[in-house]
């Protein structure tokens, strides 16, 4: 059975906090610690106030279990293509990641 007590104390706090002052989402992967011992902030910080409603709730009841492994972060891996000059005496003209 789930207690009040179960929940990380430290985690309520700086969910309420950064709550009240309106964060916004950094629309970055919070890592494994943080998803681990503060899944409610690691929601807040990524998502921002304006849409972790949903996302917020669930980490309150299910925990580390919802941002470890239910948690859509593919969103936030947001990959861009880095091109690179060379100068032309190597034949390439530019070299793409």
């Amino acid at each position: 059975m789930y207690k009040m007590a179960d929940v990380n104390p430290a985690d309520c706090t700086a969910c309420a906090v950064a709550y009240c002052s309106n964060v916004k989402g950094t629309d970055k992967d919070p890592g494994c610690c943080k998803k681990t011992f503060l899944p409610m902030t690691s929601v807040i910080e990524a998502e921002g106030v304006d849409s972790c409603c949903p996302g917020v709730v669930l980490a309150y009841f299910l925990g580390p279990f919802y941002t470890l492994c239910c948690w859509d972060t593919e969103k936030f891996n947001d990959v861009s293509k880095v091109e690179i000059r060379v100068s032309s005496k190597t034949g390439y003209d530019k070299l793409r990641y």
